[in-house]
């Protein structure tokens, strides 16, 4: 009676394979159908490969199947296994588990030395089989034997399988089955898989920080301001949207981001000179120090900003800056100058974003929303500023628009400092040397990357 290979998918969409003996093709598809199997593909299995193979091996008569047959105990195309109560747990556990490139690579590998001792391929595939614990994986071997045992080529059950193979996988195994050196086929396809692996996880390390840096600017772009009165849920994330570039199909372009970070950042590294570290001379930690607690009014000189509207305002090239938090509180360029006209301080929002602060190096003019800081007998640079900073913004959160920070509530409120014993006066230089020290770190790290 005339044998053939069926490809079928079950009442659950799952594909089934079986070899079965059956008077013809049209009977076989009927009985198929009738025990709610839609036939894919149903082949007859040629004379010569049958003679050529010897006595039949997992061969079924259709009638005989039929009689018990459901989809169950013909999934993956195998007669029902009888399986121990172990081995029934971790399928029901392993059903849908994943294939990885690990488990493709261990199979390859496993199949190059068999073949090189001497293995047949049916001899080979049934050892691998016995030693793979990936049940799914498990299964797809099984139908790559009954394809072979079949007298198909493995390459023709694979190509089934190309969300599993890759497609140049595919091919080596099929240059080597159709020319006679399926061993040295193995060799370079293990090798294959293994540079991939490498190379595909240097390019993730590039480029999944790549796409959070281009995703983090445009969430920032697209989200609403929060604050204490406008909390922004996880649940509020869902119903949000987020402006991206997106390619012909209407799809987020994640290569269009991927590239663009990139290349800013080859521009930045190829433009940017990393200064020199500084020299640390004080070691001590802030739980190392004294501290003492101050009225700003007390150490600190507080200036206010002039009010500058957007009809006075006359575009130019110095930075006005206004009640932001974010671009270091930037949000013109003008050329107006007026009494609020500074450099060399620390901008604090009493108004707007309450009590952010941005340390600003060179000469820009100040909106009245913004008070002016400094210190009044100390040092006063980039180092000791950006230490007040951040104790300053230490104290933002209980300020808001109802409970405004004031210049007066600026002057009355307390901050705690590192302090010198001897006469206790804030320890600028121990400010100094620990921003340095921070400092140092940033650059190491950049240096590193």
């Amino acid at each position: 009676m005339p044998e053939y290979v069926y490809r079928a998918v079950t009442k659950r969409g799952q594909i089934v394979r079986n070899k079965v003996e059956s008077s013809n093709k049209s009977n076989l598809i009927k009985k198929l159908k009738s025990n709610d199997l839609l036939p894919i593909e149903v082949l007859q299995v040629s004379y010569a490969s049958k003679k050529a193979r010897g006595p039949k091996k997992n061969i079924m008569n259709i009638d005989d199947i039929m009689k018990t047959a459901n989809s169950a105990n013909i999934l993956q195309g195998r007669e029902e296994s009888k399986h121990t109560a172990r081995e029934k747990f971790n399928i029901l556990l392993t059903t849908g588990q994943k294939v990885t490139v690990r488990d493709i690579i261990i199979f390859t590998q496993n199949f190059y030395l068999l073949k090189r001792a001497n293995f047949n391929n049916i001899h080979a595939l049934n050892t691998i089989i016995n030693s793979t614990d990936n049940l799914s994986f498990r299964g797809i071997i099984e139908d790559i034997l009954a394809g072979v045992e079949a007298g198909e080529y493995m390459y023709t059950t694979m190509e089934y399988y190309s969300d599993i193979f890759p497609y140049v996988y595919i091919n080596m195994i099929k240059v080597g089955e159709l020319s006679g050196s399926l061993t040295n086929s193995l060799e370079q396809a293990v090798q294959y898989l293994e540079d991939t692996t490498t190379r595909n996880k240097k390019i993730r390390g590039i480029l999944i920080p790549n796409l959070a840096q281009f995703i983090i600017v445009c969430l920032k772009n697209s989200l609403p301001k929060v604050s204490y009165g406008n909390q922004l849920s996880s649940k509020d994330l869902l119903t949000k949207s987020i402006l991206l570039p997106v390619d012909k199909n209407g799809t987020p372009d994640w290569t269009f981001m991927e590239e663009y970070v990139q290349v800013k950042s080859n521009q930045i590294n190829n433009t940017y000179q990393l200064p020199r570290q500084h020299e640390i001379t004080d070691f001590r930690n802030l739980d190392e120090v004294e501290w003492d607690e101050y009225f700003i009014d007390e150490i600190i000189d507080v200036k206010s900003g002039v009010r500058l509207t957007k009809d006075e305002q006359e575009k130019g090239r110095i930075p006005f800056i206004g009640s932001s938090d974010n671009h270091n509180g930037v949000t013109e360029f003008i050329s107006n100058t007026n009494s609020s006209t500074s450099s060399n301080i620390l901008g604090v929002n009493y108004n707007g974003s309450v009590g952010y602060a941005f340390y600003h190096p060179y000469k820009a003019t100040f909106s009245d929303d913004v008070k002016r800081l400094s210190f009044k007998n100390g040092k006063n640079n980039q180092y000791t500023l950006l230490f007040l900073k951040h104790i300053i913004e230490r104290q933002a959160k209980k300020y808001a628009y109802g409970y405004k920070f004031n210049g007066q509530r600026m002057k009355r409120q307390i901050v705690k400092l590192p302090s010198k014993s001897d006469s206790g006066q804030p320890d600028f230089e121990f400010m100094e040397q620990y921003m340095k020290r921070m400092e140092n770190q940033a650059i190491q790290k950049v240096g590193m990357n």
